[in-house]
């Protein structure tokens, strides 16, 4: 018997355009200082334009916006704002090569 449980954190006024994928133990964060008292007056979600892609074990930091069908590689740290069209991967995220159709 083969169980999976997938667990993926998106946050409220997190955007996700048409056709976005986030993959399992996927992280999305809004709040850049959690425990702040006035954590919940500051918040700033990811958003992620249409076709992006996130891979497993991912963590997108507040206000980072990911351009349309960029695709982020699995265990990466998306802490800044990624253009349109590319492969990132590592922590942080850099830059791979252009996504190929």
């Amino acid at each position: 018997m083969c169980v999976f449980i997938l667990k993926t954190f998106i946050p409220e006024y997190t955007v996700l355009e048409d056709h976005v994928w986030v993959g399992p133990n996927a992280v999305l964060t809004n709040a850049k200082f959690p425990q702040h008292p006035e954590a919940k007056q500051n918040l700033s979600a990811p958003y992620l334009e249409h076709h992006v892609r996130i891979g497993a074990n991912s963590t997108v930091l507040p206000g980072v916006r990911i351009g349309a069908h960029s695709l982020i590689g699995a265990g990466s740290l998306v802490a800044q704002d990624l253009p349109p069209g590319i492969i990132a991967v590592g922590s942080p995220a850099r830059y791979l090569r252009d996504v190929h159709y």
